[in-house]
Parts: C-alpha cells; sequence; structure tokens
C-alpha cells in the first residue's frame, strides 16, 4: 500500500500532472505560514496553535489518519469551476518534491476518507502499488477521490523550496465592513513575513475565475461555511 514517490513522479509527469495542491481555510493556512510547513490536524493540535475545524476530525482519528498530509493533483476550483470544499487557499506544491529525496514514500486514496467505514481494512481504499495506480486511476475524467498522503513521523511537509505559489479565492462579500479578500490576503501576508518562510520566494495570488466559474454564488448561499473558511467574524 506505501507506494514509491519516484516511481509515483514518474506516472504522473507521462499523465501531464506538473503540480500538487493543497487547499485549506484562511486560520489554518496562516498556521502552516508561521510553521513554515503543512501540518497534519494532530501535529497543529499538539502544538496548540489555530486550525479550522472539519467535521471529519473525530472520524480521522478514529481511522488512525490524523497524523497524515493530503494532498491533490488538481486544482478543483477551477476543474469544478466551484468552490474547494476544504477552504479558500490553495497551496501549489512543484511535483519536483516527489523526487526530491524529501518525500520518499505515500500512500493514494481510491475513496476520499470520509467515506471509509471504520474498522474495514485500509486495503479496500488505497491503491496497492504503482502499477494499479496508473491503470485504475481515470486521469482523463479528473479522480477527485485520489488523493494524496504522508506520512511524515513529524507530522509536517516542508514550504520551502517546493512551494511554487498560493492562490487565495476572491468572493466579493464584505463581513464586518471589511472586504473578505482583504482580510485574508493581509493575514497570509503577515504570517509569512514574520514566519520562517520570510526570505522564499513564492507569491500570494488572486485567483481569476472563468465567467461561467460558480464560486461568488456559493460564497452568498453558504455563508456559515464562507466565513468558517475566512475567518474574519468570530462566532459567538
Amino acid at each position: 500500500m506505501t507506494l514509491r514517490a519516484l516511481e509515483i513522479y514518474k506516472i504522473l509527469i507521462e499523465k501531464k500532472v506538473r503540480y500538487l495542491y493543497h487547499a485549506n481555510s484562511v486560520v489554518t493556512a496562516c498556521s502552516y505560514l508561521k510553521e513554515g510547513a503543512l501540518l497534519s490536524r494532530r501535529e497543529v493540535e499538539a502544538r496548540k496553535i489555530p486550525q479550522t475545524w472539519q467535521n471529519s476530525d473525530s472520524k480521522d482519528k478514529k481511522l488512525h489518519i490524523w497524523n497524515h498530509i493530503f494532498l491533490d493533483m488538481y486544482d478543483f476550483h477551477k476543474l469544478r469551476s466551484d468552490t474547494n470544499m476544504y477552504g479558500p487557499v490553495l497551496f501549489v506544491f512543484d511535483l519536483e518534491i516527489l523526487r526530491s529525496g524529501y518525500v520518499k514514500d505515500l500512500n493514494i486514496t481510491q475513496i476520499n476518507p470520509t467515506h471509509w467505514r471504520i474498522g474495514k481494512s485500509r486495503r479496500n481504499y488505497l491503491f496497492q502499488d504503482a502499477k494499479e495506480f496508473k491503470r485504475e486511476c481515470s486521469f482523463e475524467n479528473y479522480p477527485y477521490s485520489s488523493m494524496f498522503m504522508f506520512n511524515h513521523k513529524e507530522g509536517l511537509l516542508s514550504l520551502k523550496k517546493y512551494l511554487k505559489e498560493i492562490i487565495l479565492d476572491c468572493p466579493k462579500l464584505k463581513m464586518a465592513g471589511t472586504h473578505l479578500f482583504d482580510y485574508a490576503l493581509g493575514s497570509l501576508q503577515t504570517a509569512k513575513r514574520f514566519g520562517p518562510l520570510k526570505n522564499e520566494q513564492f507569491q500570494i495570488k488572486k485567483r481569476k475565475c472563468k465567467p461561467s466559474c460558480d464560486c461568488q454564488r456559493r460564497f452568498r448561499t453558504h455563508i456559515g461555511r464562507t466565513n468558517d473558511h475566512f475567518g474574519l467574524v468570530k462566532p459567538a
């Protein structure tokens, strides 16, 4: 079930996948920037730093994936012309991280862990080897359920060197008299400026959507989730 990163790198290059992605909330993303790494949810909790609650948290603990870090093969906001369910901040990694030696192995899901059954063998939900991944993963239809799972012993994935950029969604909304995008951008820039990544060259870019993108309607009609993801208005 544990796949060699270099083998997966070669398959992804052949399939024209060039980047890996991680989407999250503004609050959690700021914690990552301050720490200089993507952190597992267990590691964020252990360090007692802020992160946005996710409804899968309790299940992830029972599935023993609380210390894993998850990356996607695609920018699903762009592909689906819709908001990303995990948040408006998208970390974009150069695929070279898979052949850098920093990441040696990983697991790849066939089914999103939110649909796993507690107590059932993990083998039912993961690709068993690189050949199966190449053969069964439907790259042409964009495999939304195929997530890369990294179980680094320290629960982190460094943001140095291989982070290409951060893409930030731009809802045309105000909360508490403040534009959400301006608030989010300022928060992320501050977290970068005063953390270990202050000298890194990656940029934080505003997302540019197609006219057909449905994200603005989603931001307005799911205002509770929008607030959770941007974190401007604190719960009473």
